[in-house]
Protein backbone atom coordinates (compact mmCIF):
# COMPACT_ATOMS: atom_id res chain seq x y z
CA UNK A 1 0.00 0.00 0.00
CA UNK A 2 1.88 2.90 -1.34
CA UNK A 3 1.14 6.94 -0.05
CA UNK A 4 2.91 9.55 -1.80
CA UNK A 5 2.35 12.00 0.73
CA UNK A 6 3.71 10.94 4.33
CA UNK A 7 1.81 13.25 6.49
CA UNK A 8 -1.66 12.24 5.40
CA UNK A 9 -3.15 8.53 7.41
CA UNK A 10 -4.02 5.79 4.90
CA UNK A 11 -7.47 4.16 5.27
CA UNK A 12 -6.16 0.61 6.04
CA UNK A 13 -9.53 -0.81 3.73
CA UNK A 14 -9.22 1.16 0.83
CA UNK A 15 -5.99 2.81 1.12
CA UNK A 16 -7.07 6.43 0.11
CA UNK A 17 -6.20 9.74 2.46
CA UNK A 18 -8.09 8.99 5.62
CA UNK A 19 -9.77 12.12 6.86
CA UNK A 20 -10.78 13.30 10.16
CA UNK A 21 -14.35 13.01 11.33
CA UNK A 22 -16.63 16.17 12.17
CA UNK A 23 -15.74 16.77 16.06
CA UNK A 24 -17.34 14.93 18.28
CA UNK A 25 -19.02 11.86 15.64
CA UNK A 26 -15.97 10.01 16.42
CA UNK A 27 -16.21 9.93 20.42
CA UNK A 28 -20.10 9.03 19.58
CA UNK A 29 -19.41 5.84 17.80
CA UNK A 30 -16.92 4.89 19.79
CA UNK A 31 -19.29 5.22 22.85
CA UNK A 32 -21.54 3.16 20.67
CA UNK A 33 -19.09 -0.09 19.80
CA UNK A 34 -18.75 0.32 23.83
CA UNK A 35 -22.22 0.07 24.78
CA UNK A 36 -24.03 -1.00 21.01
CA UNK A 37 -27.61 -2.80 22.55
CA UNK A 38 -28.24 0.28 24.46
CA UNK A 39 -27.06 3.57 23.13
CA UNK A 40 -26.47 3.27 19.46
CA UNK A 41 -30.03 4.27 17.74
CA UNK A 42 -29.32 7.26 19.85
CA UNK A 43 -26.12 8.15 19.00
CA UNK A 44 -25.31 7.50 15.32
CA UNK A 45 -27.63 8.72 12.95
CA UNK A 46 -26.97 7.82 8.51
CA UNK A 47 -27.40 11.60 8.24
CA UNK A 48 -24.22 12.41 9.80
CA UNK A 49 -22.82 10.37 7.32
CA UNK A 50 -23.60 11.31 4.07
CA UNK A 51 -20.57 13.36 2.45
CA UNK A 52 -18.01 10.87 4.28
CA UNK A 53 -16.10 8.90 1.51
CA UNK A 54 -15.09 6.53 3.71
CA UNK A 55 -18.49 5.05 5.04
CA UNK A 56 -18.33 1.65 3.01
CA UNK A 57 -15.08 1.39 4.53
CA UNK A 58 -16.58 1.41 8.00
CA UNK A 59 -19.45 -0.32 7.49
CA UNK A 60 -16.87 -3.29 5.63
CA UNK A 61 -15.04 -3.29 9.03
CA UNK A 62 -18.28 -3.64 11.02
CA UNK A 63 -19.28 -6.90 9.43
CA UNK A 64 -15.43 -8.09 9.52
CA UNK A 65 -15.49 -7.42 13.08
CA UNK A 66 -19.18 -9.01 13.99
CA UNK A 67 -18.15 -12.01 12.72
CA UNK A 68 -15.30 -12.27 14.67
CA UNK A 69 -11.84 -11.09 12.84
CA UNK A 70 -9.52 -9.60 15.18
CA UNK A 71 -8.23 -5.78 14.08
CA UNK A 72 -4.79 -6.99 14.01
CA UNK A 73 -5.58 -9.22 10.85
CA UNK A 74 -7.42 -5.75 8.95
CA UNK A 75 -3.97 -3.62 9.41
CA UNK A 76 -2.11 -6.36 7.40
CA UNK A 77 -0.67 -5.30 4.21
CA UNK A 78 -1.93 -6.98 1.38
CA UNK A 79 -0.94 -10.56 0.72
CA UNK A 80 2.03 -10.73 -1.44
CA UNK A 81 2.38 -14.02 -3.76
CA UNK A 82 5.45 -15.99 -4.09
CA UNK A 83 6.27 -19.52 -5.76
CA UNK A 84 5.52 -20.61 -2.36
CA UNK A 85 2.16 -19.81 -1.72
CA UNK A 86 1.14 -19.22 -5.43
CA UNK A 87 -1.27 -22.67 -5.34
CA UNK A 88 -3.51 -21.59 -2.30
CA UNK A 89 -3.57 -17.85 -3.28
CA UNK A 90 -5.01 -18.47 -6.72
CA UNK A 91 -7.19 -21.21 -5.21
CA UNK A 92 -8.46 -19.02 -2.24
CA UNK A 93 -9.05 -15.97 -5.11
CA UNK A 94 -11.21 -18.75 -6.84
CA UNK A 95 -12.90 -19.96 -3.35
CA UNK A 96 -14.08 -15.62 -3.17
CA UNK A 97 -15.77 -15.90 -6.83
CA UNK A 98 -18.17 -18.96 -5.91
CA UNK A 99 -21.86 -19.54 -5.14
CA UNK A 100 -22.98 -21.24 -2.32
CA UNK A 101 -23.65 -24.36 -3.77
CA UNK A 102 -19.84 -24.88 -4.78
CA UNK A 103 -19.06 -23.36 -1.67
CA UNK A 104 -20.47 -26.80 0.14
CA UNK A 105 -18.05 -28.36 -1.92
CA UNK A 106 -14.96 -25.90 -2.14
CA UNK A 107 -13.63 -25.92 2.10
CA UNK A 108 -9.92 -25.68 2.34
CA UNK A 109 -7.74 -26.83 4.95
CA UNK A 110 -4.49 -24.69 4.96
CA UNK A 111 -1.61 -25.84 6.74
CA UNK A 112 2.14 -25.31 6.84
CA UNK A 113 4.93 -24.10 9.61
CA UNK A 114 4.05 -20.65 11.63
CA UNK A 115 4.26 -17.57 9.70
CA UNK A 116 3.45 -18.04 6.27
CA UNK A 117 0.47 -16.20 5.65
CA UNK A 118 -2.67 -18.77 6.11
CA UNK A 119 -4.50 -16.52 8.75
CA UNK A 120 -3.81 -13.89 6.09
CA UNK A 121 -5.20 -15.67 3.54
CA UNK A 122 -7.75 -17.22 5.24
CA UNK A 123 -8.97 -13.60 6.67
CA UNK A 124 -8.60 -12.40 2.59
CA UNK A 125 -11.64 -15.37 1.92
CA UNK A 126 -13.88 -14.40 4.72
CA UNK A 127 -13.86 -11.05 3.91
CA UNK A 128 -14.18 -11.43 0.24
CA UNK A 129 -16.98 -13.32 0.84
CA UNK A 130 -19.06 -10.72 2.88
CA UNK A 131 -18.22 -8.46 0.21
CA UNK A 132 -19.52 -10.59 -1.94
CA UNK A 133 -22.82 -10.54 -0.34
CA UNK A 134 -22.65 -13.71 1.98
CA UNK A 135 -24.77 -12.75 5.00
CA UNK A 136 -22.25 -11.91 7.60
CA UNK A 137 -24.66 -13.04 10.29
CA UNK A 138 -24.08 -16.64 9.13
CA UNK A 139 -20.39 -16.67 8.89
CA UNK A 140 -17.87 -17.14 12.37
CA UNK A 141 -14.62 -16.42 12.70
CA UNK A 142 -12.97 -18.21 14.98
CA UNK A 143 -9.10 -19.05 16.80
CA UNK A 144 -9.67 -22.83 18.08
CA UNK A 145 -7.06 -22.31 21.30
CA UNK A 146 -9.26 -19.27 22.01
CA UNK A 147 -12.61 -20.79 21.62
CA UNK A 148 -11.50 -23.99 23.27
CA UNK A 149 -10.19 -21.55 26.36
CA UNK A 150 -13.55 -19.25 26.67
CA UNK A 151 -15.48 -22.62 26.25
CA UNK A 152 -14.21 -24.46 29.54
CA UNK A 153 -14.17 -21.22 31.31
CA UNK A 154 -17.95 -21.11 31.00
CA UNK A 155 -18.60 -25.02 31.95
CA UNK A 156 -22.26 -24.91 34.41
CA UNK A 157 -23.40 -20.90 33.53
CA UNK A 158 -26.74 -20.62 32.15
CA UNK A 159 -27.81 -17.85 30.25
CA UNK A 160 -31.86 -16.67 28.94
CA UNK A 161 -34.92 -18.11 29.65
CA UNK A 162 -34.72 -21.16 28.14
CA UNK A 163 -31.52 -22.32 30.37
CA UNK A 164 -28.76 -22.83 27.44
CA UNK A 165 -25.81 -23.27 29.03
CA UNK A 166 -22.57 -21.14 27.31
CA UNK A 167 -21.60 -24.53 25.89
CA UNK A 168 -24.43 -24.81 24.37
CA UNK A 169 -24.57 -21.46 22.62
CA UNK A 170 -21.37 -21.63 21.07
CA UNK A 171 -21.45 -25.27 19.64
CA UNK A 172 -24.84 -23.65 18.30
CA UNK A 173 -22.77 -20.49 16.67
CA UNK A 174 -20.43 -22.97 15.37
CA UNK A 175 -23.07 -24.73 13.40
CA UNK A 176 -23.36 -21.62 11.37
CA UNK A 177 -23.79 -21.46 7.74
CA UNK A 178 -19.64 -20.56 7.08
CA UNK A 179 -17.45 -21.43 9.43
CA UNK A 180 -13.96 -20.42 9.81
CA UNK A 181 -11.32 -22.36 12.50
CA UNK A 182 -8.37 -20.68 12.49
CA UNK A 183 -4.94 -22.42 13.90
CA UNK A 184 -6.67 -26.14 14.77
CA UNK A 185 -3.82 -27.68 16.73
CA UNK A 186 -2.25 -25.31 18.93
CA UNK A 187 -5.13 -26.51 21.55
CA UNK A 188 -4.42 -28.87 24.34
CA UNK A 189 -4.99 -32.00 23.08
CA UNK A 190 -7.24 -33.03 25.72
CA UNK A 191 -10.29 -35.79 25.46
CA UNK A 192 -12.68 -32.97 26.48
CA UNK A 193 -10.96 -30.47 23.78
CA UNK A 194 -10.98 -33.45 21.20
CA UNK A 195 -14.76 -34.44 21.55
CA UNK A 196 -15.88 -30.58 21.03
CA UNK A 197 -14.21 -30.07 17.98
CA UNK A 198 -15.04 -33.47 16.66
CA UNK A 199 -18.77 -32.52 17.86
CA UNK A 200 -18.70 -29.50 15.15
CA UNK A 201 -16.56 -31.45 12.25
CA UNK A 202 -18.77 -33.96 12.07
CA UNK A 203 -22.16 -32.06 12.35
CA UNK A 204 -21.00 -29.92 9.15
CA UNK A 205 -19.72 -32.74 7.93
CA UNK A 206 -23.24 -34.32 7.57
CA UNK A 207 -25.22 -31.02 7.09
CA UNK A 208 -22.88 -30.11 4.25
CA UNK A 209 -21.81 -26.49 5.61
CA UNK A 210 -18.37 -24.59 4.21
CA UNK A 211 -15.51 -24.85 6.34
CA UNK A 212 -12.25 -23.10 6.09
CA UNK A 213 -9.63 -24.00 8.30
CA UNK A 214 -6.04 -23.31 8.93
CA UNK A 215 -3.45 -25.26 11.25
CA UNK A 216 0.62 -25.94 11.89
CA UNK A 217 -0.36 -29.24 11.15
CA UNK A 218 -0.13 -31.63 8.50
CA UNK A 219 -3.06 -33.93 7.56
CA UNK A 220 -1.13 -36.98 8.84
CA UNK A 221 0.04 -34.72 11.55
CA UNK A 222 -3.83 -33.79 12.28
CA UNK A 223 -5.13 -37.26 12.55
CA UNK A 224 -2.34 -38.32 14.82
CA UNK A 225 -3.20 -35.26 17.36
CA UNK A 226 -7.14 -35.24 16.91
CA UNK A 227 -7.82 -39.06 15.45
CA UNK A 228 -8.16 -40.26 12.24
CA UNK A 229 -12.06 -40.08 12.11
CA UNK A 230 -11.60 -36.31 12.61
CA UNK A 231 -9.05 -35.71 10.19
CA UNK A 232 -10.55 -37.52 7.44
CA UNK A 233 -14.14 -35.32 7.66
CA UNK A 234 -11.72 -32.34 7.75
CA UNK A 235 -9.96 -33.56 4.23
CA UNK A 236 -13.10 -34.95 2.76
CA UNK A 237 -15.10 -31.77 3.45
CA UNK A 238 -11.44 -29.42 2.88
CA UNK A 239 -9.16 -29.47 0.23
CA UNK A 240 -5.66 -29.57 1.54
CA UNK A 241 -3.28 -27.21 0.90
CA UNK A 242 -0.10 -26.64 1.61
CA UNK A 243 1.53 -22.56 2.35
CA UNK A 244 5.08 -22.96 2.46
CA UNK A 245 8.09 -20.38 2.41
CA UNK A 246 9.26 -18.00 5.28
CA UNK A 247 8.32 -16.32 8.55
CA UNK A 248 6.20 -13.46 7.69
CA UNK A 249 6.35 -12.04 10.85
CA UNK A 250 10.42 -12.64 11.49
CA UNK A 251 10.83 -10.61 8.22
CA UNK A 252 8.45 -7.97 9.03
CA UNK A 253 9.78 -7.58 12.62
CA UNK A 254 12.83 -6.74 10.63
CA UNK A 255 11.44 -4.36 8.03
CA UNK A 256 9.98 -2.46 11.48
CA UNK A 257 12.96 -2.12 12.31
CA UNK A 258 14.63 -0.45 9.13
CA UNK A 259 11.44 1.52 8.01
CA UNK A 260 11.32 4.74 10.15
CA UNK A 261 9.87 7.18 7.30
CA UNK A 262 6.37 4.76 5.70
CA UNK A 263 3.13 6.50 5.34
CA UNK A 264 0.43 5.90 8.39
CA UNK A 265 -1.87 2.83 8.07
CA UNK A 266 -5.13 3.23 10.53
CA UNK A 267 -9.00 1.40 10.73
CA UNK A 268 -11.28 3.89 10.28
CA UNK A 269 -13.13 4.21 13.64
CA UNK A 270 -16.35 2.33 13.35
CA UNK A 271 -19.36 0.97 15.04
CA UNK A 272 -20.57 -2.64 14.70
CA UNK A 273 -23.73 -1.26 14.60
CA UNK A 274 -23.19 -0.08 11.05
CA UNK A 275 -23.19 -3.93 10.12
CA UNK A 276 -26.47 -3.17 9.24
CA UNK A 277 -26.68 -0.18 7.78
CA UNK A 278 -26.37 -1.67 3.80
CA UNK A 279 -29.73 -2.72 2.24
CA UNK A 280 -29.93 -6.84 3.53
CA UNK A 281 -31.90 -8.07 0.65
CA UNK A 282 -28.30 -8.05 -1.09
CA UNK A 283 -27.32 -10.30 1.41
CA UNK A 284 -27.35 -13.83 -0.52
CA UNK A 285 -29.45 -16.25 1.34
CA UNK A 286 -28.11 -19.88 2.58
CA UNK A 287 -30.54 -23.00 2.27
Amino acid sequence: MENTDLNKTICSICGKPLEVLEPGLANDIRISNQDRNELYPYLLDIEKFRYDKHLRCRVRLAKYSDVGIKLRWLLTDKFIVTNNNQNAYSYIEKVKTMDYEELRNSGVYLYGQPGTGKTHLLTDLCCGLIDKGYNYRKIIWANTSSLLTNFRSSFGKKYGYDEQTEQEIVLGKLRTTILFLDDIGTESATDWAKEILYDVINYRYEERLPTFISSNLSPQELANRLGDKFASRVIEMCKPIRVEGNDWRLKNADNRKEKTDGAKIEIPIFSYDMASWENESRYKEFN
